[in-house]
């Protein structure tokens, strides 16, 4: 939170509240640097057994090996903690290809990571003092050896603190410099004269009004135009609150698809999977998605035949709810696809300066449905243009996404906390299951299910059965379908249509 707050230019320490989201937020940052290290355990196992079976050689290479991965954990480690605190999705805890961009790009990482090893260090020094005082001492005066004792675990957990807040202050200036974020701005005018900040300068003379001059006297004097301002109006307006985005704050769809520099600034640098973007098109916002994939992860070539479709996934949470949208690629027989995630909720404070792709969610989430179709645009790794297509909604999407649209109303004038929006995704992911995935997206591009047979997309002329008969799952939902394996689900004594 304090390397986010920071990085936004808020020095204000984290508050005590929210310590469910604070507790996952740590327990994901110490699962990523436990996944890190998978390699150095394997290495140290080696070592061991090599040094029980006498291969002396193949144990110190092995430990060598475990020493420069874990010193390069350690340098890489502190990049991708920035990384999950600015944008709050534990994938990004592994976008490896962005913590090496930001890292790289001279916003100060190594000077950071110096101050950061310096600091363990002085803190490590300050407790070894204090054991060997209070050693030393309570062999002379056991009773001031256990007073000295005493105090230094009084001390310990504010020098631990205090470490850790100073190393996530330089850590968010890092922060803000690496991603493009406020960081910690001066701003004479609004910030008050305190420990640490200049004086405001002295406001600059009031503008005089300039003299109209005397007109040639061939000439006749032209009226004023309509829009001069009246002489008793002030000379200084108040400054106006940010504007919502126009249509012409949206690039043109057709340069788009010719020209990825025409996205929204940061667009690239944070696509690892999929996102939702406005575009326009034929003078109207519409809603586009575009996807990272390489050919490489697809096993069959796609061709302009290929099917493509994009399916939406309303999940209803605990603390909130998201919807998943997945661009669907079918992969020879199997559907592959990428995601993303929307929120139905108003725009946290600040979000459109501190993270503007992140920011107008339900915006987004409700131009995509009410089209008729999505223009997708998939890019490789090297952000060059693979594919693009118009992806039709089916007539049942169109039908259940005017349903969803008219729900967005109940959730105007609420907000959901980043770290409960991580939550949220978090839970979304743990509660769906890829079975269930797989049976959606093969009923929706028409493929075979397991077993053969092809999911429906329209209704059996039959009542749906009260279990699967392949798989034995309860059709709790009465759907056409098994929502585990795609199995048709008719009465037994009606064909399916």
């Amino acid at each position: 939170d304090y390397i986010h707050s920071v990085a936004q230019g808020n020095e204000t320490l984290p508050e005590w509240s929210g310590f469910g989201a604070k507790w996952i937020a740590g327990f994901l940052v110490q699962v990523a640097i436990a996944i890190y290290c998978i390699p150095v355990y394997l290495l140290y196992g080696i070592a061991l057994s090599a040094f029980g079976s006498g291969g002396d050689g193949i144990a110190w290479l092995a430990l060598s090996l475990a020493a420069i991965w874990l010193i390069a954990v350690a340098v890489f480690a502190y990049g991708a903690i920035v990384n999950f605190a600015v944008k709050g999705y534990f994938g990004n805890l592994f976008a490896v290809g962005e913590i090496s961009r930001a890292i790289r790009s001279r916003s100060g990482y190594i000077g950071v990571l110096g101050m950061a090893f310096a600091i363990a260090s002085i803190l490590g020094a300050i407790i070894g003092i204090i054991a060997m005082l209070g050693a030393i001492i309570g062999s002379i005066s056991p009773s001031l050896g256990l007073v000295l004792t005493f105090m230094g675990w009084i001390l310990l957990p504010w020098l631990i603190f205090t470490s850790w807040m100073i190393m996530g202050h330089m850590l968010g200036q890092y922060a803000a410099k690496a991603y493009g974020l406020p960081g910690l701005v001066v701003v004479p005018s609004t910030v008050p004269v305190s420990v640490g900040y200049l004086p405001p300068s002295p406001p600059p003379p009031p503008p005089v009004q300039p003299q109209a001059a005397p007109p040639p006297a061939s000439s006749v004097q032209p009226p004023a135009p309509s829009r001069a301002t009246p002489p008793d109006a002030p000379q200084t307006a108040p400054p106006l609150p940010p504007k919502a985005a126009q249509p012409r704050d949206y690039p043109d769809w057709e340069e788009v698809r010719q020209d990825l520099a025409r996205l929204p600034e940061g667009l690239l640098g944070q696509l690892a999977k999929a996102m939702v973007f406005i575009v326009r098109e034929d003078g109207r916002e519409r809603a586009a998605v575009i996807v990272r994939i390489d050919p490489s992860e697809l096993h069959a070539e796609v061709t302009p035949s290929t099917p493509m479709r994009m399916h939406l996934d309303f999940y209803e949470g605990s603390i909130g709810d998201v919807f998943g949208v997945y661009p669907l690629v079918l992969d020879g027989d199997r559907p592959a696809f990428k995601e993303t995630w929307l929120h139905p909720y108003d725009d946290a404070p600040e979000v459109q300066s501190t993270d503007p792709l992140a920011a107008g969610s339900r915006r987004r989430l409700r131009l995509l449905l009410r089209q008729q179709y999505a223009w997708t645009i998939f890019v490789n790794w090297k952000d060059e243009i693979l594919w693009v297509r118009k992806v039709e909604f089916t007539a049942e999407q169109v039908q259940s996404f005017r349903k969803y649209d008219a729900t967005l109303d109940h959730y105007v004038g609420k907000q959901l906390g980043k770290m409960h929006y991580f939550t949220l995704l978090q839970e979304y992911l743990d509660a769906v299951t890829t079975e269930d995935l797989n049976a959606k997206f093969r009923r929706l591009v028409g493929q075979p299910a397991p077993g053969g047979l092809v999911a429906p997309t329209s209704t059996a002329a039959g009542p749906p059965a009260a279990f699967c008969s392949v798989c034995g799952t309860p059709n709790l939902e009465h759907t056409s379908f098994c929502t585990s394996c795609g199995q048709p689900l008719v009465h037994p004594t009606k064909p399916a249509s």
